[in-house]
């Protein structure tokens, strides 16, 4: 059995109470009727009503199962009908909502589609277990240093405030990811003023009709998602507007994005252990098309990634992965326990877990809350036909004989072999014929001496 995962696992429909599996019946099967059960991983009483499925033998299909009560401990599918149980358990974490807090500072009101509020309230739109939580002040008393410390991604337009300025430092070098949107040359200052940077030169950039994205660096993190050719076409974006920046320190700078005319459109600054995004236009309609494009979206919510916000979403992994504690998980407390109820206490500030050789719910404890993953078997071990010789020879791993001797340089000697004899018999048949010569020679040679005629001498036959 395998979980068929849906890729829009955060913003997946929450009242989408279905669990699909692929259940694959090996070639030489003898059995191809089974039973699904969904129960409870804290106790196997009250399962669901059992499923029928029919895999014939070499085969797989896809079902799906009614996900049933969540429980706080995890779920697990069992299949019945099969000869061997060690693959016939399926665990299920369940999802957690998450709740992501976006910080806007700025001056726009959200009501006006001529301004960028209005688009980033439509992208962060709560959908399935990811709560969003969008919070938008002006950059004078109404924003607080509460909400800066508590946004998973800040948005800047404008110019905040002195004492914000260094709340802002504060959280990029302590690891968060900053989002400036030039909206004026005059951005330039707050650049300066977060990393530190001097001598920054900015101005409106000359654009005659409009301008595109010329290159982009895919290979980063931030656009990665976009590096299949069918993704990676910006070309029908239009920028009229844009700040020009000239940087003095380029080796400091990691510039993402550059428009036709090589003139940066996106680029990363590093702040201590977080950075400052850059984005020299605006998703205005009066400055690009960006926020119209089908870039927009995808772009923020890698944004969200790169802040390490989607970090302990994924609930499913394999025997003998490595497991990556979530970020969120501050505390200095934190223990695993593992399917055997074994308790792991994590050292202060460690952030892998390796022990997952146990399938089963696994769950990261904390003083505030309790996150729970479920390890599986892979799917490979489930495989119980028999490998041809083809199989191991593509894995690298040739079948050689004892004597360590190719098959094909078997065939190749038993040829030789074979000829070999028959130049042996020919040899023979060789002597023989000599033996034969010879034989006939000497019978010729007595038969001629016998009947030679007798010599007459005078008065007496010798």
């Amino acid at each position: 059995m395998q979980l068929v995962t849906s890729q829009d696992v955060l913003t997946r429909p929450d009242n989408e109470n279905q669990q699909r599996i692929r259940i694959t019946n090996s070639a030489d099967a003898t059995v191809e009727q089974f039973k699904l059960n969904l129960v409870n991983d804290d106790s196997a009483e009250n399962p669901t009503k059992s499923i029928e499925v029919y895999v014939p033998p070499g085969h797989s299909i896809v079902t799906s199962i009614p996900g049933g009560q969540k429980s706080a401990a995890g779920q697990k599918i069992l299949l019945s009908g099969d000869d061997h149980d060690f693959d016939n358990t399926l665990y299920l974490a369940t999802n957690p909502a998450q709740q992501v807090n976006i910080l806007f500072i700025g001056s726009d009101d959200g009501k006006n589609p001529k301004q960028m509020l209005y688009y980033i309230q439509r992208a962060f739109q709560p959908a399935g277990i990811l709560k969003t939580n969008l919070i938008s002040g002006r950059a004078d008393n109404t924003l607080t240093d509460a909400d800066i410390q508590s946004a998973n991604l800040i948005i800047l337009t404008g110019m905040p405030g002195r004492e914000h300025i260094k709340s802002l430092r504060r959280e990029a070098e302590s690891g968060k990811n900053v989002l400036l949107v030039m909206k004026s040359a005059e951005d330039a200052s707050t650049i300066a003023a977060i990393t530190g940077l001097d001598n920054l030169k900015s101005e409106e950039a000359k654009v005659e009709e409009y301008a595109m994205l010329g290159s982009i660096e895919f290979g980063h993190p931030l656009l990665s998602l976009f590096a299949e050719p069918h993704f990676g076409d910006f070309t029908k974006i239009h920028f009229w507007k844009y700040r020009r920046i000239d940087i003095d320190n380029p080796a400091e700078v990691k510039t993402l994005a550059r428009f036709d005319n090589n003139d940066p459109a996106l680029f990363e600054i590093p702040v201590g252990r977080g950075s400052l995004l850059v984005l020299t236009s605006t998703w205005q309609p009066t400055d690009s098309q960006l926020a119209l494009s089908s870039k927009f979206v995808p772009l923020l919510y890698s944004i969200l990634e790169y802040n390490g916000v989607f970090e302990g979403v994924q609930l499913q992994y394999f025997v003998n992965d490595d497991i990556r504690i979530p970020q969120q998980e501050t505390s200095a407390n934190l223990r695993i326990r593992k399917p055997d109820n074994s308790l792991i206490e994590l050292e202060p500030g460690q952030r892998v877990f390796t022990e997952t050789q146990l399938p089963g719910i696994y769950s990261i404890e904390s003083p505030s809350n309790n996150h729970l993953f479920a390890v599986n078997l892979p799917a490979q071990e489930s495989l119980t036909s028999l490998m041809s010789l083809d199989d191991f020879e593509q894995l690298g791993l040739p079948l050689r004989n004892p004597a360590n001797i190719r098959a094909e340089q078997i065939q190749q000697a038993r040829g030789q072999s074979s000829l070999i004899e028959m130049e042996s018999e020919q040899k023979l048949w060789r002597w023989l014929l000599i033996m034969l010569f010879a034989v006939l020679i000497i019978e010729t040679w007595l038969a001629g001496w016998l009947t030679r005629p007798a010599v007459i001498f005078q008065g007496e036959e010798k």
